[in-house]
């Protein structure tokens, strides 16, 4: 008997050539089946329980205080899921190393799990190694309106927020979470916190790749006499191809980095 193990599969799948060469028995309305002298009773899937697995594809290191994006590969437990929406909740890998929280679709195979290092030593993330699970989820707007998740799925769920109405014009938008989220015990000073923070919105990132910029400081790389070192490009996986060359132009749209000529 021949068998292929996949990653992306946890669960047995019996294959029509196998059932054939094994001359194997279905009683469908008992759900068993008869190997060689043997009956097995099969089992139902308990779709209500489904959850992805997260490894890690390719080792990398995250350096103190900063945030990396990470590949990891989104193991199933069938092949057809559908285009639900799943989420992961965020882990602490040991102490100051969190993996946030990722939304994707069932369709992903594979996705970037940004991890924040907030120690003052260098993590290193080793391939295959275990970046927890991931639940079906549904899509909830301001309004409390949710998605469909399928029939006979439960499912948490993650809301969509907007900016309240005139946060626009007055460019605060990017601190409304935390506005809105002032704990209930401060509200005799609500009003004076809002004003404190309203006032100083400009110190917030209002994006990823707001990073802010500074006339005080320039920074230099002193080379002296030496020469450029010629170093290849690091190979990637092709699925993260894209993904990649998206976030290199995000990155210069917001004028983080600009081309060089002979870089394309």
């Amino acid at each position: 008997m021949q068998a292929v193990v996949m990653k992306a599969v946890h669960e047995v799948i019996l294959g029509i050539d196998f059932l054939i060469d094994a001359d194997v028995d279905w009683i469908f309305s008992q759900g068993k089946i008869k190997l060689g002298d043997e009956w097995i009773q099969l089992h139902k899937r308990q779709k209500m329980d489904d959850v992805l697995m997260e490894y890690v594809c390719d080792e990398c290191e995250i350096l103190p205080g900063c945030q990396a994006g990470v590949p990891v590969e989104i193991l199933r437990p069938t092949l057809n899921l559908g285009s639900d929406y799943w989420a992961d909740d965020p882990i602490e890998l040991e102490d100051g190393v969190v993996v946030a929280r990722t939304l994707f679709t069932g369709e992903t195979h594979n996705a970037i799990v940004r991890v924040i290092n907030l120690t003052d030593d260098t993590y290193y993330v080793r391939k295959e190694q275990y970046f927890g699970t991931a639940s079906r989820v549904k899509i909830c707007d301001a309004e409390n309106q949710c998605t469909n998740v399928g029939q006979g799925f439960q499912a948490n769920s993650v809301r969509q927020t907007t900016p309240s109405k005139g946060t626009e014009k007055n460019g605060i938008e990017h601190i409304e979470c935390f506005l809105e989220g002032l704990p209930s015990e401060l509200s005799p000073g609500h009003e004076q916190i809002r004003a404190f923070l309203t006032r100083n919105s400009k110190v917030f990132s209002e994006s990823e790749f707001d990073i802010g910029r500074t006339h005080l400081v320039e920074h230099k790389i002193e080379t002296d006499d030496s020469r450029p070192v010629r170093q290849a490009l690091r190979r990637h996986p092709v699925a993260y191809l894209p993904l990649i060359d998206d976030y290199v132009q995000e990155m210069q749209d917001s004028g983080i980095i600009e081309p060089r000529i002979g870089s394309e």
